[in-house]
């Protein structure tokens, strides 16, 4: 039947598909989602039916090859049902080559749709849409340009306030739920008004800024969205594997063998045996460059003498706090450190975080480090960072896992230590160089024999890996 309607109406699938995707552009589409649905058995009849076999016969999912852009829009539909069906049809169509504008309006819609995804408690909806989302992204990263566009709004959506405690970072806003803004007292503006007179008075305070009500006791601490830490890192397993699929490109698909023979262009990093894009993890490392400095002033690779941390000091603080705020981004810098050459141009970020350290633990009056474990664990993770990153040779890439043991001041003393090396010896994205291995000059290491020394009832075990013993030269007989 088919196939008569086609001799006598050539085009009569384009234009049925192009009109149902048209209804689903109306306001008052109520079954969109079934709509969709419809579509999405066809296309999946399609790709398993034996009777697809000619290349040249049109098809459905050909049709809406034409109509992506239309069908990503119903990802932010407000029925959970149809949003599904969207990134479920989007995950079963090939996807060709776009315009700039449409693979524009496409990640948006997919980002907003992602983060979306991971706010709903359903766990059997989030399972379902997240698998689609990894196929979408797949088939969206066949193209640079596309792959590009994913990464910045997936950035750009971890650090938004909104989204930032889903992954786990500093609640925004008094991290309180829909339900519980929704119950909130007026807004400060009118609750001052009520406390404070009409007229505002020239060269007076006409406002009072309260604590409580007189005999309720103090304002009740607003308690924020509470997310489990099993919910949080799947939240972040989810869309750091995004990222990854991005980083990937067309690798994924491939033989890494093949790849690695190829030639064409070289892997910057190597994780469960796919090689990473260098030109991915560049752009990746810039995105998180900008969405974390304040400004690009001090934005070089070099660095400049200990007494210059007081100049940039505001600004390290600021860097410092965006990373507090959005721990997901220490794991974005461990991705990017696979590659070498990518993360010399987080070395401003490296630089910022490890002035705010040392001037912290310079400061502490702590009588041992883990004492202060936030602190600790960032210039643990920073460490290990750079050593990933092939920043910092044997034996200051292992001087992290002392610091466990150490004082705040033998901690102040090693960062510092570090500072100086890298400041001798500063980062570059130039690939002969970085795999030219770096030598460790004898001034850089007495501060680590010495604090091994002042350790070595509890650290001696650990002293060989620091400083491997000389090969033992024979006696003449």
């Amino acid at each position: 039947m088919t196939t008569e309607l086609e001799t006598r109406y050539p085009d009569i699938l384009p234009t049925t598909v192009g009109v149902a995707i048209n209804k689903l552009q109306q306001f008052n589409m109520l079954d969109g989602g079934m709509m969709l649905k419809g579509l999405l058995n066809v296309v999946q009849w399609e790709r398993n039916s034996v009777h697809q076999d000619s290349k040249d016969k049109i098809s459905v999912s050909r049709c809406l090859q034409d109509h992506i852009p239309a069908i990503a829009t119903q990802l932010s539909h407000s029925d959970p049902i149809t949003c599904l069906a969207a990134i479920q049809l989007l995950a079963e169509i090939r996807m060709h080559k776009m315009s700039t504008s449409n693979v524009t309006r496409i990640c948006g819609a997919f980002v907003t749709f992602f983060f979306k995804v991971l706010k709903s408690k359903d766990a059997v909806y989030v399972a379902s849409a997240l698998s689609c989302c990894r196929e979408v992204v797949k088939q969206l990263t066949r193209s640079p340009t596309a792959s590009n566009t994913l990464l910045r709004f997936l950035m750009e959506g971890a650090t938004a306030e909104e989204n930032a405690v889903l992954l786990g970072g500093r609640e925004q806003l008094s991290g309180l739920s829909t339900s519980d803004i929704n119950q909130l007292e007026p807004a400060l503006l009118n609750a001052n008004r009520e406390h404070s007179v009409s007229l505002a008075l020239p060269r007076a305070h006409s406002s009072v800024f309260h604590a409580g009500i007189i005999g309720q006791g103090l304002k009740t601490r607003a308690v924020g969205l509470l997310l489990t830490k099993e919910k949080e890192l799947a939240n972040k397993q989810a869309f750091l594997g995004l990222v990854w699929i991005c980083c990937c490109g067309n690798a994924q698909s491939q033989n890494p063998s093949v790849l690695q023979k190829d030639g064409n262009e070289p892997f910057a990093g190597t994780i469960h045996n796919i090689r990473l894009l260098p030109a991915a993890l560049n752009y990746l490392a810039k995105c998180l460059v900008e969405l974390t400095a304040p400004d690009v002033v001090y934005n070089a690779l070099h660095w400049p003498e200990e007494e210059f941390m007081k100049v940039t000091i505001e600004r390290d603080l600021q860097i410092k706090k965006t990373f507090d705020s959005n721990p997901v981004l220490w794991d974005v810098m461990d991705l990017i450190s696979t590659g070498p050459s990518s993360l010399c141009f987080c070395s401003c970020i490296i630089r910022g975080i490890m002035a705010t350290l040392i001037a912290y633990w310079d400061s502490s009056r702590d009588k041992m480090a883990r004492n202060s474990p936030k602190q600790l664990e960032a210039s643990c993770r920073l460490l290990d960072c750079m050593a990933k990153g092939g920043f910092l040779p044997v034996p200051l890439c292992y001087v992290g896992e002392l610091f466990p043991i150490l004082s705040p001041f033998e901690v102040y003393q090693l960062l510092l230590n570090v500072w100086r090396y890298m400041k001798d010896n500063p980062p570059t994205p130039d690939t002969e160089d970085i795999q030219i291995a770096r030598d460790c000059d004898v001034k850089y290491t007495q501060t680590i024999r010495a604090v091994l020394h002042s350790n070595i009832d509890s650290q001696g075990q650990h002293y060989a890996r620091f400083f491997s013993a000389e090969p033992h030269q024979p006696q003449p007989q």
